[in-house]
Order: C-alpha cells, then sequence, then structure tokens
C-alpha cells in the first residue's frame, strides 16, 4: 500500500504486553458471562505450566430451586444445563475469547465451582 506517493514502508516491529492483573480481570469478565455470575464473585488463579498459560476459575454457581423446577429434565434446560455442561461450555468460551481479546492462548483451564447460590426463576405471564 502507498501513501500519497510514497513506497510500501515496512511495518515497525514491536511488542505488547498484557500484564498479568489486565489478563487476570479479562478472564475473570468472560467466565462470569459464560457462567452466568457477577464478575466481582469470579476468582482467577494465573500459572506457569510448561510454557503455557494454566487458568483456574473460581466461582459459586447459580442453581434453581429443585421444588419449583416442575422436574428435572426442565430444570436442567432452564438452569443452563448440567455443571460438567456448563463448565465445557466456559472453558471453550475462554479459549476462544481470551486469545482473540489478548492474544494470550490459554493451556489448562480448571473450572472450580465453590458454591451454589439460588437463581429465582422469572414467571412466564
Amino acid at each position: 500500500m502507498t501513501i500519497q506517493g510514497q513506497p510500501d514502508a515496512e511495518p515497525s516491529r514491536g511488542r505488547t504486553r498484557v500484564t498479568p492483573r489486565a489478563l487476570s480481570r479479562v478472564i475473570s469478565a468472560v467466565a462470569a458471562e459464560g457462567l452466568g455470575v457477577r464478575t466481582e464473585t469470579v476468582r482467577v488463579e494465573l500459572h506457569d505450566e510448561g510454557g503455557a498459560l494454566a487458568v483456574s476459575v473460581s466461582t459459586s454457581v447459580p442453581v434453581t430451586e429443585l421444588r419449583k423446577s416442575g422436574g428435572t429434565g426442565r430444570l436442567l434446560e432452564r438452569s443452563g444445563g448440567s455443571l460438567l455442561d456448563r463448565s465445557e461450555r466456559a472453558q471453550q468460551l475462554l479459549r476462544n475469547r481470551v486469545a482473540a481479546l489478548t492474544g494470550s492462548t490459554l493451556g489448562n483451564i480448571t473450572i472450580r465451582f465453590t458454591g451454589a447460590t439460588m437463581r429465582p426463576e422469572a414467571r412466564v405471564r
């Protein structure tokens, strides 16, 4: 590409550094979105695992009361799936979104559910 008659110049080379704190906040926000929790309830730990960036995410998980569920099949459907399903979707979301936002490739991702919070179901009118 030529700018105002000047020949193509080689792009300047440099590097962008994402600090561990910034990366931790991005991971926290993406995990919160994927798991349906508030960002401030998510704790993130970063580790170097043989040159790869390993991530450990801890948070409580929202659940729906069983007695108001109308059956376990419908409960799983409305609550976002089993804990394993939710965890796997969150891991995939983390892998894709963190790479897109920061350029960082994540290695091992561990999601640890530390408790359950009751989520009120919206009433159908």
